[in-house]
């Protein structure tokens, strides 16, 4: 089964396009894009994953599955 390690980005990379400091927030975008990877491993892609942690931002997602257009 894949973990948060597994992700083509990581905790700074969301930090970076949040402009945001490490903290829970952080944690919880990484696990809301393991979900989506979860459900479709090719969305495991760098840019995948930057959008949709620009999306889950855009939209204040709180861990809804938002599909990701292709």
């Amino acid at each position: 089964s894949l973990k948060v390690t597994d992700l083509q980005i990581d905790g700074r990379r969301v930090m970076e396009l949040l402009g945001s400091r490490p903290g829970r927030q952080i944690g919880e975008v990484l696990d809301y894009l393991l979900e989506q990877v979860l459900d479709d491993p090719g969305l495991n892609r760098p840019e995948a994953l930057e959008s949709l942690v620009l999306r889950w931002r855009d939209q204040g997602l709180d861990g809804k599955k938002v599909p990701l257009s292709k």
